[in-house]
């Protein structure tokens, strides 16, 4: 309600104001799923990229993998974006070195929001990169 402008907090009257007839003309079958897939469309471009790195993964990450992928180009600031969401949208924690995905439900939201053959390409590029620092770190 809040994104689609239906309910506002007023500064100046210092409560929340709403448009009643808006707010019953929503839908209430929405599903979880929609809202983040809504919530993720929203987001910079960078993050909605960091997010769909990170749902690869399944629900955590530890940051130490994803800094083996930035050592590349097309994978450069994924863990400053996933801590800008963790301040700022709540979708991702941090737990300990890893980013966690709040629910399976936003994990499989960002998810299926790529593209099938983006995701294989994704996917594919997630273990050249980090077959790449392996073969490198192993270098005699």
């Amino acid at each position: 309600l809040v994104s689609d402008k239906e309910l506002q907090y007023s500064l100046v009257e210092a409560r929340w104001i709403w448009d009643i007839d808006a707010v019953k003309s929503k839908s209430v079958d929405v599903s979880v799923a929609e809202i983040m897939t809504r919530k993720v469309l929203h987001m910079p471009k960078e993050y909605q990229y960091a997010l769909s790195v990170a749902s690869c993964f399944g629900m955590r990450v530890g940051e130490e993998i994803l800094q083996l992928l930035e050592t590349s180009k097309t994978f450069i600031g994924l863990v400053h974006s996933l801590d800008q969401i963790v301040m700022k949208e709540g979708m991702i924690q941090k737990n300990g070195s890893s980013f966690v995905f709040q629910h399976d439900l936003i994990q499989q939201a960002v998810y299926n929001l790529i593209d099938s053959k983006e995701r294989d390409e994704l996917h594919y590029n997630i273990g050249v990169e980090l077959l790449k620092s392996i073969i490198t770190s192993t270098d005699y």
